[in-house]
């Protein structure tokens, strides 16, 4: 399944690096803009939620959604796009 995740630290010196880090540990992501990545995974949304959200502090906010085909875009580099592409066809 593929997954945006979107988060907002209040702080982004506290954990910043280790959620970054957390989310680019999958072996299947994009980032498509500051703090929004797409990822390819089996766990569910809950499970990455609960995964990422441990590098959150409480006024933190972090959003995990399931992401179909199709879907559009524009602007982004090349590399970015045929990620998109061969996951969301």
């Amino acid at each position: 399944m593929i997954f945006i995740i979107s988060y907002d630290l209040q702080k982004p010196t506290q954990r910043y690096n280790e959620l970054i880090a957390a989310i680019r540990n999958y072996s299947n992501w994009a980032c498509i803009g500051g703090s929004a990545y797409l990822i390819e995974t089996n766990e569910s949304h809950v499970e990455v939620r609960d995964k990422l959200g441990k590098f959150l502090d409480g006024n933190d906010m972090l959003f995990v959604a399931n992401v179909n085909a199709p879907a559009a875009w524009q602007g982004y580099d090349n590399e970015v796009s045929q990620w998109i592409l061969s996951k969301l066809k």
